[in-house]
C-alpha cells in the first residue's frame, strides 16, 4: 500500500505544477488510460500515479468552475454575509476577517452569492466575532498577490484557504450588524474559549496561549515569530499532529486505568473503551484546532489505529502513515501545495525509520532524546526547499521545548478548558500557570538564541542537491552495525555545492521587484549588489523589506550590499530601508533627501558622482542640489561594457524631466527605462520619453492600486513608440539581463518575468 500511496502522491504533485487546467475531455481521455493500465499488473503503478493526477484535476475544476461574479470587482458594493474565521486584530487596531459573502446588491435587487473573501477593516467601528452577520459596503479585487523568487506566495495561500477575493470595508451608512447569528459555528465556539481564556490583563504570552488553546495563531506578536522562527520551534505553538497524540494518548492510558480498576473490565475490555474514548477525545480536540492540516494527518492515523483496537487487527505504523495520506489527499489535493503537508508526513516518516529495525534501543527517555537530535538531520530535505535555511539551534531548543509544551502546557491549557465553565478560578489559575511556564520558554528560546548564529540563510545547491541530500540522510539514519551508513558521510562531503549564478564581468542584471504600489531595484554586476528604494512599511507591521526584499536576497545569494540609493524619503520607496540597514551589511547609502531618512547614516546622491564595477558604469544624473520630495529623486544610468543602458528615475516629475532634456540630453538616451512616478500623469512627458527612447519600459505600479497607475494616457504614450511595457504589479518582478557575448531577446537585453517563469493553474 505504501508503494501505491508515493505513486498516488507522485500524481498529485505532478498537477500542481500545471499552468493551466486541462480541459474536461482531456482529463476524460486521462481517466480512460487509467482504467485500461490499471488492468495489467505491470502497468498498475503508472494507473494509479495517473489517477492521482486525474482526482487533482477534477477537485480544481470543481474549485475554480464557480468564480467571483464580475460585478462585485472593482467597485463599491453592499454585501451581505458572516464571519468565518476567527479575525485579526493587528497592534494599530485595524482588522482582517474571513467574510463568507452570501448576497450582494444590484441597484435595488439582492443578489444570491457564495464566495469567500479575505476583508480588511481600517480603523473599524465595532468589534467582529467569528459567526456574526453582517452587512457591508466593500470594494473588492480578484486574489492576488506579490510575485517575486523566495517571497511568500500570497495568491497560492488564499487559493488554498479558498478565498476569491481580498477587499476592504468602506465607511458607510449601510455598515450594519444583522440579527441572525450563526450560534453553531465552530469558529464563533473556538473564539469565544479563547477569549474567556486571555481575558486577564496580567497575561505575558496571550497570543501563544490562544494559539495553544484554539489554533488562534493570529496574535502572536511579530518578535515572538521572529524568536520561533529562528529556534526552529514555530512548530509547536500550533495544534500539530504532536499534540493530539500527546493529548489523546494521556486520555487513553487514563481512561484504561480507571476502567480496569473500576471492575467493569469483565463486561468490556479496559483497552477497547479506552480507544471510543481516545477516538470521541480526538476528534473534539480536532474541531478546537480549527482542523488543520497536521491535525488530519493526525486524527485520521490515531483513529485508523484505534479502530484496528476496537476490530482486534494488527496495522503496522507505515500503512498508518499511507492510509493517513491517502485520506487527506482525497480530502483535498491542494494540500500538497502547504509546507505544513511535507512537514507534518516528513516528520512522522522520520520517527517511524528511525524507530524500525532498532535491537535494544535502551530506556525511553535516552530514546526520545536521540529521535530529538536526529530529526532535525532526518527533515532537511524537506526544510531547506521550504523554508531556504537551516537552523542549527533547533535541536537544543528543542529539548527543552518539545517536553514542556506537550507535556506540561498543551494539557494546563485544555484542563483550564474543561474547568472554565464550572470552575473560571481555577481555570484562570491553569492558565496562569501556562502564562509563567511560556514565559520561561521563551526565555529559554532567548538564551539558546543568543549561543551563536542560529539560521544559515542560503544553502548553496544545484538541481543535483537534494535528491543527493534526501538519499545521505536515509543512509546516515540506518541502524547502527550496517557498513552503508557510512556511504552517506561521504555523499554529504561530496555534495555538489554551488553558488547561485552571477553575472559575467562587464553584464548587469537588473531585478525590478513586485512589491505593490512602491519600488524596489536589485542591480547586480560579477562581484557588487545595489539596491535601489525598498518598497512601504505599513502600519500594521507589513514591510516589503522583509517579505519580499531580504527574502530575494537571500535566494540570490547575496548577503552584502556594496551600495544603497534610496531615491527620496516617500514611505512607498524608503519604507523598508531602516529594516535593510538593520538585517544585512551595506555599504555607502545614498539618497536624495538626507535630512529625512535620519537617524540612517547618508550621503546626499548629486549629478555627476560616477562608480565603476566589473567593467559596468554607474552616472548619477540628478538632482543637481538637494530638493525636497518626488523631485529630489536620484536619477541613476548604468551601463554595461557593450553600451547599453538602464535609466532609473524614481519618483522625478515633469520639471526635472525637462531639466534634465536641456543640460543632459545624451545622457538619457538608454535601452531601458524604469517609468518616472508609477506611470502618473505627472510624469513621463512627450519630449521626455522622446528623448529616452527606450526599447522596453518598465512600471513598478500595485495591482489594482488606489491611484489607477499607470494612467491610461500614460501608457498609451509608450504604446504608441513601440516601446514594450511590463508592469510589476500585472507581470510579477521583472528580470533584466544583458548578455555581451550571447544574442538578447528584446533591445540588447533578455527580459523576462517571474509569472513567466512559474505559471500556475490557480493564478488570476
Amino acid at each position: 500500500m505504501v508503494v501505491y500511496t508515493l505513486a498516488f502522491l507522485t500524481g498529485v504533485c505532478l498537477f500542481q505544477y500545471q499552468s493551466v487546467l486541462p480541459p474536461l475531455w482531456c482529463l476524460a481521455a486521462i481517466g480512460f488510460v487509467a482504467v485500461i493500465l490499471y488492468f495489467f499488473r505491470l502497468s498498475r503503478l503508472i494507473a494509479v500515479l495517473i489517477t492521482g493526477f486525474l482526482w487533482s484535476g477534477i477537485y480544481a475544476t470543481i474549485i475554480l468552475s464557480d468564480p467571483i461574479d464580475a460585478d462585485l470587482l472593482n467597485r463599491k458594493v453592499i454585501v451581505s454575509g458572516h464571519i468565518s474565521e476567527i479575525p485579526k486584530t493587528y497592534e494599530n487596531g485595524d482588522i482582517r476577517f474571513v467574510f463568507r459573502l452570501q448576497a450582494y446588491r444590484a441597484g435595488k435587487q439582492w443578489i444570491l452569492a457564495n464566495q469567500q473573501v479575505l476583508l480588511y477593516w481600517r480603523k473599524p467601528q465595532a468589534e467582529l466575532t467569528a459567526g456574526d452577520n453582517w452587512q457591508f459596503q466593500v470594494k473588492l479585487k480578484a486574489a492576488h498577490g506579490y510575485a517575486n523568487p523566495g517571497g511568500f506566495d500570497r495568491e497560492r495561500w488564499l487559493f488554498l484557504r479558498g478565498i476569491q477575493a481580498t477587499g476592504s470595508v468602506k465607511l458607510s451608512q449601510h455598515t450594519l450588524r444583522q440579527k441572525a447569528v450563526q450560534d453553531m459555528d465552530i469558529n464563533r465556539w473556538r473564539e469565544s474559549i479563547a477569549t474567556a481564556l486571555t481575558v486577564s490583563s496580567d497575561l505575558d504570552n496571550v497570543g501563544l496561549l490562544r494559539a495553544l488553546a484554539v489554533g488562534d495563531k493570529q496574535s502572536i506578536t511579530h518578535d515572538q515569530w521572529t524568536l520561533l522562527r529562528e529556534t526552529g520551534t514555530a512548530h509547536l505553538v500550533a495544534i500539530s499532529g504532536l499534540h493530539v497524540g500527546i493529548v489523546s494518548g494521556l486520555v487513553i492510558l487514563v481512561v484504561r486505568v480507571l476502567w480496569a480498576s473500576s471492575g467493569l473490565a469483565l463486561a468490556w475490555p479496559a483497552k477497547k473503551t479506552a480507544a471510543v474514548v481516545g477516538i470521541i477525545m480526538s476528534i473534539l480536540y480536532a474541531i478546537l484546532a480549527g482542523f488543520d492540516l497536521p491535525v488530519q494527518r493526525a486524527l485520521i492515523m490515531l483513529n485508523t489505529w484505534l479502530l484496528a483496537i476496537l476490530l482486534n487487527r494488527d496495522i503496522s505504523p507505515w500503512r498508518l502513515l499511507a492510509i493517513a495520506m491517502i485520506a487527506v489527499l482525497l480530502l483535498d489535493p491542494r494540500g500538497v501545495l502547504s509546507p505544513g503537508f511535507w512537514l507534518s508526513f516528513s516528520a512522522v516518516g522520520c520517527i517511524f525509520y528511525l524507530l524500525s529495525g532498532r535491537l535494544n534501543p535502551g530506556h525511553k527517555m535516552i530514546v526520545s532524546l536521540k529521535i530529538q537530535l536526529l530529526l532535525a538531520m532526518g527533515l532537511l530535505p524537506v526544510m531547506i526547499p521550504v523554508f531556504h535555511q537551516i537552523t542549527v539551534i533547533a535541536p537544543l531548543a528543542n529539548l527543552i521545548a518539545v517536553p514542556l509544551v506537550t507535556l506540561l502546557i498543551v494539557p494546563l491549557i485544555l484542563l483550564a478548558i474543561i474547568f472554565l465553565v464550572p470552575f473560571a478560578t481555577a481555570a484562570h489559575g491553569l492558565i496562569d500557570v501556562a502564562d509563567h511556564l511560556l514565559s520561561l520558554l521563551v526565555h529559554w528560546l532567548e538564551i539558546v538564541n543568543t549561543i551563536g548564529p542560529g539560521i544559515i540563510e542560503h544553502v548553496p545547491m544545484n538541481n543535483f542537491f537534494m535528491p543527493l541530500l534526501a538519499l545521505a540522510v536515509v543512509l546516515l539514519l540506518l541502524p547502527r552495525g550496517l557498513v552503508i551508513r557510512y556511504a552517506g558521510l561521504m555523499l554529504i562531503i561530496t555534495l555538489p555545492f554551488s553558488a547561485p549564478d552571477r553575472p559575467a564581468r562587464g553584464d548587469v542584471w537588473m531585478s525590478v521587484l513586485d512589491i505593490g504600489q512602491g519600488l524596489a531595484v536589485v542591480v547586480q554586476t560579477q562581484t557588487h549588489t545595489l539596491l535601489y528604494d525598498t518598497g512601504p512599511a505599513y502600519p500594521s507591521g507589513h514591510n516589503t523589506a522583509e517579505t519580499v526584499i531580504l527574502p530575494f536576497l537571500a535566494t540570490a545569494g547575496i548577503d552584502y550590499l556594496d551600495r544603497f540609493i534610496i531615491s527620496h524619503s516617500d514611505n512607498d520607496h524608503a519604507g523598508g530601508a531602516a529594516m535593510i540597514v538593520d538585517q544585512i551589511n551595506t555599504g555607502q547609502i545614498l539618497t536624495g533627501e538626507p535630512e529625512a531618512l535620519l537617524p540612517i547614516s547618508t550621503r546626499a546622491c548629486l549629478s555627476g558622482q560616477h562608480w565603476q564595477w566589473d567593467g559596468v558604469s554607474f552616472d548619477m544624473l540628478s538632482p543637481d542640489v538637494s530638493v525636497a520630495g518626488n523631485n529630489g529623486s536620484c536619477v541613476l544610468r548604468i551601463t554595461d561594457s557593450s553600451g547599453k543602458k538602464i535609466l532609473l528615475t524614481g519618483d522625478i516629475e515633469k520639471p526635472v524631466e525637462h531639466h534634465l532634456i536641456r543640460q543632459q540630453a545624451e545622457q538619457l538616451q538608454a535601452n531601458i527605462l524604469l517609468v518616472p512616478h508609477h506611470g502618473s500623469k505627472t510624469s513621463s512627458s512627450p519630449g521626455f520619453i522622446n528623448t529616452v527612447m527606450p526599447g522596453i519600459a518598465i512600471v513598478p505600479a500595485g495591482f489594482m492600486n488606489r491611484f489607477h497607475f499607470p494612467k491610461d494616457k500614460i501608457m498609451s504614450r509608450y504604446q504608441n513608440r513601440g516601446i514594450t511595457l511590463y508592469i510589476t504589479g500585472e507581470d510579477g518582478a521583472v528580470f533584466v539581463r544583458s548578455t555581451v557575448d550571447a544574442e538578447t531577446d528584446l533591445d540588447g537585453f533578455n527580459v523576462t518575468t517571474y509569472r513567466q517563469q512559474v505559471p500556475r493553474y490557480w493564478q488570476q
